[in-house]
């Protein structure tokens, strides 16, 4: 993918509209609720499950948060800054954030935050011509899904 290409990619995102409504694919799972973190006895009822989502590490938000996924490669500082921004004025026009809410909880900063971070490290790696986990994120996002984080296994939740 290049660097235009991935642009027009975030500039048609359907940020969210898919989320808890779709399939999981092999090397993911798919929730269809946001339900599990209500509150901090939660439970699906589903023990694997309930292990997983309690003990997936989130994606980041930003470079001071821990990441359970590989860095891109090194780049230059300012790599990723320009789709950072790109995506993050897709976001604030998102009709998807309505299914970002679970009880008393919100959840769109949140997802917002990681989205646009998301398709910074994206851009890092296609400026490293190492397109990698970073931009299959990014891809999970823009088809309008939210890449919540990762198992203790590697599997990618969303």
């Amino acid at each position: 993918m290049t660097s235009d290409e991935f642009r027009e990619l975030i500039s048609n995102a359907r940020w969210f509209e898919r989320a808890g409504s779709f399939p999981s694919e092999p090397g993911f799972l798919a929730i269809t609720s946001l339900s599990f973190w209500d509150d901090e006895n939660s439970s699906t009822g589903i023990p694997a499950l309930d292990m997983t989502l309690g003990s997936m590490i989130w994606l980041p938000q930003s470079p001071q948060d821990p990441t359970p996924l590989e860095m891109p490669p090194q780049v230059s500082s300012t790599a990723g800054n320009d789709e950072y921004r790109l995506a993050l004025a897709s976001l604030r026009s998102s009709d998807g954030l309505a299914c970002l809410r679970s009880s008393g909880h919100d959840y769109s900063l949140v997802a917002i935050r990681t989205a646009a971070y998301a398709m910074r490290l994206a851009a890092k790696e296609i400026s490293a011509h190492a397109p990698g986990q970073w931009c299959e994120i990014a891809r999970i996002f823009c088809f309008g899904n939210w890449p919540l984080g990762v198992s203790d296994d590697l599997v990618v939740v969303y």
